[in-house]
């Protein structure tokens, strides 16, 4: 290794570095480590490099992730303000579109002019898979008290996107399900799908909404909705 092997003994411990021969044969480099002084032992040696111990590699890794996210969050901070948004809705948002591939561009262009809509990533998520079918989608809609994720109104489906600590009472469910049903008229219906199911295959979670929505526009008379776009 250039500047290492070649170095005399007295050479390398001017640097502060010592050298043996292992049980194994070739030779064992202790180097001190450049932030705390602790012994990095290693087969080969070189002037060029910096030598740092597993603790310190741990800090400095553990800090530049942090300054990394600093920095995301202070462009994220810049761009919620442009946006007329604020971080926390946009962080969701930000979150919530990491995985799509680019044939999502225009669904989550759309959904990002209702960010402030959104309470959870699960329902980012899922406004985008929805407006990728080619529905009309409509995200947080008031029906009388109630306050409904997502409408569909050509289809007259409601998708409600489930957590898993809330909308675990199943009477009530079917009480509000009942009323939001009443109050939209007849030919609506109210659909709940798990936020964990919605999270763990996006692709699979729009091909079931939309051949419900397909079924649905079939009983109405309506064209089937366009294929999907790659």
């Amino acid at each position: 290794m250039a500047g290492g092997s070649s170095l005399t003994d007295e050479e390398l411990k001017e640097l502060g570095v010592s050298r043996k021969p292992s049980k194994y044969g070739y030779m064992v480099y202790e180097i001190p480590c450049v932030i705390c002084g602790n012994t990095v032992s290693t087969h080969r040696f070189s002037t060029e490099r910096v030598y740092k111990c597993g603790l310190c590699k741990k800090e400095v890794k553990k800090r530049r992730a942090e300054k990394v996210e600093a920095a995301r969050e202070e462009i994220l901070s810049i761009l919620a303000e442009d946006l007329g948004t604020d971080y926390e809705h946009l962080k969701r948002f930000e979150k919530g579109t990491s995985k799509f591939g680019t044939a999502y561009t225009s669904d989550i262009d759309k959904a990002r002019k209702v960010i402030d809509r959104f309470d959870s990533v699960p329902e980012v998520v899922a406004c985008i898979c929805l407006l990728h079918t080619g529905a009309r989608v409509i995200a947080h809609q008031k029906v009388g008290d109630f306050t409904v994720d997502f409408c569909l109104p050509d289809e007259k489906v409601v998708v409600e996107i489930d957590g898993s600590i809330y909308h675990t009472d199943d009477a009530k469910r079917f009480v509000r399900d009942n009323a939001i049903e009443h109050m939209l008229g007849d030919g609506w219906m109210v659909r709940h799908v798990p936020s964990d199911a919605v999270m763990k295959d996006r692709a699979a979670f729009s091909r079931t909404m939309k051949r419900l929505l397909n079924a649905r526009r079939e009983s109405f008379g309506m064209k089937k909705l366009p294929s999907s776009k790659r």
